[in-house]
């Protein structure tokens, strides 16, 4: 083989540099990718070098189809097509055919842009035997930041199949997603196999781990206190623990509220008081933290302090793998099972555990028995490979009387 050595050229062939106001992008002469969007220096979306190809397609425009054709076979009117495999691991063709064809200006750009056209004529192929003339126009707007637009032409004597779609990714700017909420009003899920081809039909988000729909209050009055755009998750009456309410009146308040309202107690009484007066007895407590966006509590077992998240959406209180390796004899007393339910406001899964008939636990020195404890033998999410276990309303319940103080980070059981 020779080595040739040349002019630089970056991989991804001229870049189109454009802004406006704030924002800032750059769309590349290769398949007229997204390479960068930015906006007052942060990136928007995860971007790359322009002599790097997209890594995972990033930016990418999908055309004349997205996703995959199974087996890379389709039929158009009584006419079967069989496009080359170019996933030949999964045996699909993916994304098209222009991801990696060179796109030319389709008119003069000033110098200063804040808008690019790019174009191709794509010519027939092997399993698509059409012409067509693409043109994709980015834009960027000082208040509205990204407008992308595609539009196609067909060239040919003969009707097209012809499709699009777009693959930036998103970046929050952290490390991991991890800690991320995502809002995406959407009802249904659709199913997919091993090689990424959808199966079966799209199925109701209700209670599933896609389940990500939100609505914002433009004011919320809890006692005295008046709150303003307040967000919530809205999620199935069907689901626990809203199934055991009357319809229409079951609700949790989340942690960012509670966090407003500061110090407050319920009791057995089923009152809820909000910044209830100190009392003037002594009396031991808990101390509690965050780890990013999640409450941490100290829990007793056997005389140590286990550090266990805390979520007054879970149903039951679980303990997590840690604890296993923290306790290995009591796992020989466990019994084993792949049907332990775990249930929450997110919904209910059901996972392989290991379950003792019950646990005496104290918070805060106050004596609370989990009945039964369920100890997972599996990951689920990630504050499970960290923490002991999460703390849910059955272990607080079991007191007269519950306070949450955020002012001094307490959690104190009566």
């Amino acid at each position: 083989m020779i080595s040739l050595t040349g002019a630089q050229i970056p991989l991804t062939g001229a870049q189109y540099d454009f802004s406006a106001g704030d924002y800032q992008a750059t769309v590349t002469e290769l398949g007229a990718g997204l390479r960068r969007l930015e906006h007052r220096g942060q990136p928007v979306i995860v971007g790359y070098e322009p002599d790097m190809l997209p890594p995972g397609a990033a930016g990418q425009l999908l055309c004349p189809w997205p996703n995959r054709v199974d087996g890379g076979h389709y039929a158009i009117d009584g006419t079967e097509y069989q496009l080359d495999l170019s996933e030949p691991a999964n045996h699909n063709a993916i994304h098209g055919l222009t991801r990696w064809a060179s796109w030319t200006p389709a008119g003069s750009a000033a110098p200063e842009w804040d808008e690019i056209t790019l174009r191709l004529v794509l010519l027939g192929h092997q399993g698509y035997p059409f012409a067509l003339e693409l043109d994709a126009s980015y834009r960027l707007d000082a208040d509205r930041g990204l407008q992308v637009s595609i539009s196609a032409r067909n060239l040919g004597s003969v009707a097209a199949p012809y499709g699009t779609g777009s693959h930036p990714y998103l970046t929050t700017g952290a490390a991991t997603a991890d800690e991320c909420d995502l809002s995406l009003p959407a009802g249904l899920w659709q199913p997919s196999g091993e090689r990424g081809i959808p199966d079966g039909d799209p199925q109701d988000v209700t209670g599933t781990e896609f389940d990500s729909r939100v609505a914002v209050a433009d004011e919320v009055l809890i006692g005295s206190i008046r709150l303003k755009h307040v967000a919530f998750l809205v999620l199935s009456d069907k689901q626990p623990p809203f199934d055991q309410s009357p319809p229409g009146e079951g609700g949790l308040i989340g942690l960012p509220v509670l966090l407003a309202l500061q110090r407050f107690t319920w009791g057995a009484d089923k009152k809820f008081e909000i910044s209830p007066k100190s009392s003037n007895k002594t009396v031991s407590h808990t101390d509690l933290c965050f780890d990013g966006q999640h409450p941490v509590a100290q829990v007793q077992y056997g005389g140590r302090t286990l550090a266990f998240t805390l979520d007054t959406g879970a149903t039951n209180t679980d303990l997590y793998p840690p604890f296993a390796e923290t306790f290995p004899d009591l796992m020989s007393t466990a019994a084993k099972t792949d049907s332990y339910k775990m249930e929450g406001a997110g919904g209910a899964k059901t996972l392989n555990a290991a379950v003792l008939p019950s646990l005496p636990l104290r918070i805060g020195g106050f004596p609370v028995i989990l009945k039964p404890a369920g100890i997972l033998l599996e990951f689920t999410v990630e504050n499970s490979k960290f923490f002991q276990g999460n703390l849910g309303i059955d272990l607080l319940q079991q007191a007269q009387k519950t306070t949450f103080d955020f002012r001094a980070m307490t959690l104190t059981l009566e």
